[in-house]
């Protein structure tokens, strides 16, 4: 006579990992006959895990270990550890897991929204970071030269208000938290201010419209009388 498992728990060998790690999940089916087969997911992805088993009497203890090397995209997703045994349908188990990783950082250019970055006008960039945990210290330099006394730093945003060649360079944010750093870089380069074109010459000609009197010169006459 086929007997279920009678529990089924999955150990997770950290409950949180850092992206690059390898962690070690071991699945447990207890008490079954005969054996189990244990089938393991990430997701809707099946992954290969390695199986021992045990035998008491004629019941049979099956434990399956599956080694997985976690990435940021793994954190949240469930892993799932599933039965095949012909005495039961649809027993599974899964853990989420939590993984944290180094802050990812993006630069963006508020103004000018589009075009060149020109002489006299001003740029303003903003900079982004998520992590996880959520970077705590962000901070701008500019690459391999001095930030120029005129760049307004305030907090996640940089401003020059009023842009000239000496401002060319590499600009910097850079973000960490407790996995690590990261940053993203913004290359800056000043162009000639826009030329002038004067305005087209408009030539206005007046029309003059005299009126005419037209005098109507038929004369009447008139029967003589005799």
């Amino acid at each position: 006579i086929a007997v279920p498992p009678r529990n089924l728990v999955i150990d997770i060998q950290k409950e949180i990992a850092v992206e690059g790690e390898e962690i070690e999940l071991n699945c447990t089916a207890m008490a079954s006959r005969p054996a189990t087969t244990i089938r393991w997911f990430k997701g809707n992805k099946e992954l290969t895990g390695k199986s021992e088993v045990e035998q008491w009497s004629d019941m049979y203890t099956v434990t399956s270990q599956l080694v997985l090397k976690v990435g940021r995209e793994d954190d949240g997703v469930p892993v799932i550890c599933l039965v095949d045994h012909p005495a039961v349908k649809d027993l599974q188990t899964q853990r989420y897991l939590e993984v944290m990783y180094k802050p990812q950082v993006r630069v963006s250019q508020n103004y000018p929204v589009q075009g060149l970055t020109r002489e006299g006008e001003p740029l303003e960039l903003t900079c982004a970071a998520f992590g996880k945990p959520q970077p705590t210290d962000m901070r701008w330099l500019r690459v391999d030269d001095e930030m120029p006394q005129h760049v307004v730093v305030s907090g996640s945003n940089l401003l020059i208000s009023n842009l000239n060649k000496t401002d060319n360079g590499t600009y910097r944010c850079e973000a960490s938290n407790a996995v690590g750093k990261s940053h993203a870089d913004y290359m800056l380069f000043v162009y000639d201010p826009p030329t002038t074109i004067p305005p087209p010459t408009t030539t206005t000609t007046t029309t003059t419209t005299i009126p005419t009197t037209i005098t109507d010169t038929t004369a009447t006459t008139e029967p003589a009388v005799h």
